[in-house]
């Protein structure tokens, strides 16, 4: 028996002292009594598609009724005993926990009194407290509880079943039969995604054999899918907080790149966390075959959207080596629910990624305790001197594998398997060689370029001699057949130089091998060109290029749109070759797209370069639309498109024609997006008011739609009337309280409110976002159109509130940016004394000690602050940079200004302000105001009152009637300054009528007082 024990803490409870033999029993019973019969059978794919038989379900039962003890001990303190942990540890009491879970078999209660009696005899006053009926009575109440939080309704239901007796198990067959179906449409997807996506579950692959991971660890086997279903894969150190950070399902595009350089593991690290993350969260794994296909992107989205939403997680290697495949990505719906785990050297990640959650993530050096597992994998117990000098330098994992287990230098290794190739089969050598030549880039070549290498035919098939064996590696696509690749890029690269031949003469060698009419040669080509480029070798390519321009010139003939478009031009800029390019470019202008990737990369073009062929475009895009019905990206691309464009009749034709295909679609979403925008710009009175009649049932009618919500949210808020506005604020209320992990809307919504709502309204929005942001800390965009509502419509005690949140929130974020400048502006407009004082404080300690530069916003705000507090020669020096980065702020040349001027520069102030005026030419309205009424302030200290009246009167010319209030209270001070307090008493009066109680108390005292002065002065 175990010694008495008053109490224990939680955290002592680990998962295996409290649970191993009730999740090992229970877990087993589930698996013996169902799983190992479901194969093949109509329940066994529901079940599978119900995410409860998925690899490492065993893992996800166990995690449940993990979740479910620590949860019953939480909900129950005064079971917190080590006896009570004992008592469930029992095994007759998880047999009959077991039984009743999966049989429904009643517990025989006396038996486990009996039990639970033996466990608490050292517990004094205890026997007769607790009861075995109530403590595993709310065991299982706890556990379905917990279930439900796991599983949806439909999946509960079918447990529910599977853990019901035979008869319940019958009455279940319309929703297995409701499952099967859904199984064998998702089965259809998969099967039509396979040209471009492999879909990954480990039981589709053998295992990897102990000679083939030892293969992987010498550098000659490359990363498979064998590999991971062997646990071959050393676990990194920083598995597990990427796990952590990824143990939710994604409700929306997440991209999580990992970055490092040739030989890091990026692979296979990424590998691992997609497996790991699909499977802990029972999604799809879906691995992208090359990442030189942009349709991909569109098919993925389909699939999503076939398939009711369902979340996927993506695999994609080396993400950002074509642009046409990057621009799809960067094209593609955000409101989906995919995870895309992708991988990229440092030196490829674009500089600006237009997508809203990327992050990414780099991967460190080898640790001692990696390097430990290492030795461990490969069983070397004793290592020479120089293994371990080796080890403890080791920087880079395949470098640090491969010298582990070879003794010696990688150069030294490769030169020696090279040498000893072209003894045993001359013809593996030499092909060999070309592979390596585009290995190093990671770019695999086709097999029939290969057999175009050697005329004598020896290259056939050799992949199969025993020679190639750990060397040369068969890769097959459905669509584009077979290529070859040697086992890694760090490897074809040093194996490259122990060759010692001339580059410039290989790669001539495979350009004019180059098949311009197979589009896997040319993206081949163009994968080894940009590389070149990126290395510095313009000079051999343009050598080479000069040799066979009439070569390369029919192969960008026979390339698609997206190839000119995304690829080719920049290669052809980079080799300053204009006339190639302006060949290349009029070739695909002059001709019809055939597919939706190609139309979109022609759509971006010709806004961009030849604007002049829209029209023409739009027609030919409206007649390949006729036929191809479905093209759902091309329809919206084009509303986009014409949207731009004043030919009313070709917008009237396009609405009319989109109404009635919206009809026969009614779950699109894409074209219905695009489709409302149209109407809100160019649209008739009757379509606008059809579409805010239509649209909320619409809405209604498709609870999860995120897209369209936002869009209809903007357009009832340029297009609505009072009701309307009324009815979608409380909808989009109403709908956001049960979708409380969207952003999008809630943007939407927040901005909605602040223009076009009631008090209650906005004090509803308020309150319900401080409650949203208090468990999402992370979410930066609702919190800065929070903190935009707030500065524009909040109450007095709703601003101090939002300032304490953000402070509280900004200390622990120093590299934040774009909240820090909401903060300042908040403070600036509306914020007390004391609270600009604090802001000045914390954005000076701040400014201090970051390493960021900061945005020309944040300077102006900042500036701006330091100005109010007097603090005049620091924020000249703040503004000055500002004004020196963002030329064409025309507030905070202003402000700049009259820093000047209070520290008595009054030429350089008035230069300054007239800087201010000549910029705000030809821009907004209210800009021109603005200088021109600072200008007659100017004047009015100066106390050149009529040059101050005849810029304040310009100013009172161009300004709004709602701000026209600031420039009467100018006229005003200067007309008492004048000394004729008649005319300055009408000015200021309009002043008083103007200004807001609530939010100008101040400067209405500063009115009155002067208005006081005016009738003294009469």
């Amino acid at each position: 028996m175990p010694t008495h024990n008053s109490g224990i803490d939680l955290s002592a409870l680990s998962p295996i002292n409290l649970t191993i033999s009730i999740l090992t029993n229970i877990a087993s019973s589930i698996v013996e009594h169902h799983a190992q019969n479901l194969h093949g059978t109509v329940l066994g794919k529901a079940l599978k598609l119900a995410g409860l038989i998925e690899p490492n379900f065993d893992d996800r039962l166990k995690s449940l009724l993990r979740e479910t003890l620590q949860a019953f001990f939480e909900a129950h303190p005064g079971y917190k005993y080590q006896e009570i942990v004992d008592f469930f540890a029992d095994a007759v009491v998880t047999k009959a926990l077991a039984d009743a879970i999966l049989e429904s078999t009643p517990i025989n209660h006396e038996a486990l009194q009996a039990r639970l009696d033996a466990y608490l005899i050292s517990l004094p006053q205890a026997r007769w407290q607790l009861q075995s009926a109530r403590i595993v009575g709310e065991f299982l109440a706890t556990y379905r509880y917990v279930r439900r939080r796991h599983f949806d309704d439909g999946q509960v239901a079918l447990i529910d079943a599977i853990e019901a007796n035979g008869a319940e198990l019958q009455q279940a067959r319309g929703l297995l039969e409701k499952l099967y179906a859904k199984v064998e449409h998702e089965l259809s997807v998969l099967q039509r995604m396979k040209a471009h996506f492999r879909s990954v579950n480990l039981d589709d692959f053998p295992t990897a054999t102990p000679e083939q991971v030892h293969a992987f660890y010498t550098g000659r086997y490359p990363l498979k899918w064998e590999l991971i279903k062997a646990d071959a894969i050393i676990k990194r150190d920083q598995e597990a907080a990427v796990l952590d950070s990824l143990n939710s399902a994604p409700t929306h595009l997440e991209f999580v790149c990992i970055t490092g350089q040739a030989g890091d593991g990026k692979s296979s690290f990424a590998w691992e966390i997609a497996l790991q993350t699909a499977s802990r969260l029972g999604c799809w794994l879906l691995q992208v075959r090359s990442n030189q296909t942009p349709e991909a992107w569109e098919m993925l989205e389909n699939a999503v959207l076939e398939t009711g939403r369902r979340p996927l997680v993506v695999l994609v290697d080396d993400v950002f080596r074509d642009d046409s495949f990057v621009q799809a990505l960067l094209n593609m719906r955000t409101d989906l629910p995919i995870r895309v785990i992708a991988t990229s050297r440092l030196h490829e990640i674009p500089d600006h990624i237009r997508l809203p959650d990327f992050r990414t993530i780099q991967l460190e050096p080898p640790s001692d305790h990696e390097k430990q597992q290492v030795l461990e994998r490969l069983r070397l117990t004793r290592l020479s001197k120089d293994q371990r000098q080796r080890l403890e330098k080791a920087s880079n994992w395949l470098v640090l594998m491969l010298e582990t287990t070879a003794g010696e230098s990688l150069k030294t290794v490769i030169r020696d398997n090279v040498n000893r190739l072209k003894r045993l089969d001359e013809a593996v050598y030499h092909a060999y060689e070309y592979l390596c030549f585009a290995g190093q880039y990671d770019v695999n070549v086709p097999e029939d370029l290969l057999l175009r290498l050697d005329s004598s035919g020896r290259f056939y098939r050799l992949y199969e001699r025993p020679a190639a064996a750990g060397l040369i590696f068969l890769e097959t696509f459905p669509r584009w057949g077979n290529f070859l690749r040697p086992a890694h890029a760090l490897i074809a690269e040093t194996a490259l130089k122990a060759y010692g031949r001339n580059p410039h003469v290989l790669f001539e060698t495979m350009f004019a091998a180059v098949d311009g009419g197979k589009p896997a040669n040319r993206m081949m080509l163009y994968g080894i060109m940009r590389n070149l480029i990126e290395e510095g070798a313009v000079a051999l390519l343009e050598e080479t290029l000069s040799r066979h321009s009439d070569h390369f010139a029919a192969m960008i003939e026979q390339g698609r749109h997206v190839e000119v478009f995304g690829v080719i031009s920049k290669i052809l800029k980079a080799l300053k070759r204009l006339d190639l390019l302006k060949q290349a470019q009029q070739h695909v202008l002059e001709s019809i797209p055939t597919n939706s990737n190609d139309w979109e990369a022609k759509f971006a073009f010709i806004r961009r370069n030849a604007p002049h062929l829209i029209p023409k475009t739009l027609i030919e895009a409206q007649q390949w639309l006729e036929v191809n019905v479905d093209a759902t990206n091309v329809r919206a691309s084009y509303l986009i498109l014409l949207k731009e464009q004043d030919d009313d009749a070709q917008i009237e034709q396009a609405l009319k024609s989109t109404t009635h295909w919206l009809r026969g679609h009614m779950d699109d979403v894409e074209v219905r997006r695009a489709y409302l925008n149209v109407v809100k710009e160019k649209g008739s009175p009757a379509q606008i008011a059809e579409s805010l009649k239509t649209m909320p049932d619409w809405l209604d009618a498709h609870p999860d739609d995120v897209g369209v919500r936002s869009v209809f949210l903007n357009f009832v808020k340029e297009k609505g009337d009072g009701n309307q506005i009324a009815q979608a604020v409380e909808k989009a209320r109403a709908w956001l309280e049960s979708h409380a992990d969207d952003a999008d809307v809630r943007r939407t919504y927040l901005n909605l409110v602040k223009e076009k709502s009631s008090e209650e309204q906005i004090a509803n929005a308020i309150n319900a976002t401080i409650a949203w942001l208090s468990n999402r800390d992370d979410d930066v965009e609702v919190r800065r159109t929070y903190l935009n509502l707030v500065k524009e419509k909040g109450s007095m005690e709703q601003i101090a509130l939002a300032i304490n949140a953000t402070i509280a929130w900004l200390s622990n974020r120093d590299d934040d940016m774009e909240i820090r400048t909401n903060y300042l502006n908040l403070v600036k407009d509306r914020g007390s004394e004391e609270q600009s004082a604090v802001a000045v404080e914390i954005t000076r300690r701040w400014w201090n000690n970051s390493t960021k530069k900061p945005l020309p916003p944040l300077l102006y705000y900042y500036g701006s602050l330091l100005f109010q507090q007097g603090a005049f020669e620091e924020a000249l020096s703040v503004l000055a940079e500002g004004v020196d980065r963002w030329k064409s702020n025309i507030p905070m040349r202003i402000t700049y200004a009259w820093c000047l001027y209070e520290l008595g520069e009054v030429e350089p102030a008035l230069e300054a302000l007239k800087q201010a005026h000549w910029r705000a030419k030809g821009k907004m309205p209210e800009m021109r105001n603005l200088t021109l009424r600072n200008l007659g302030t100017f004047y009015l200290r100066q106390g050149d009152h009529n040059r101050a009246i005849s810029y304040l009167r310009q100013s009172l010319d161009v300004t709004e009637d709602a701000y026209k209030h600031w420039v009467h209270l100018e006229m005003g001070k200067t007309y008492l300054a004048a000394g004729q307090p008649r005319k300055a008493l009408d000015h200021l009066r309009m002043a008083l009528a103007g200004l807001d109680a609530v939010n100008h108390s101040e400067t209405i005292k500063t009115v009155n007082e002067l208005i006081a002065q005016a009738k003294g002065a009469l």
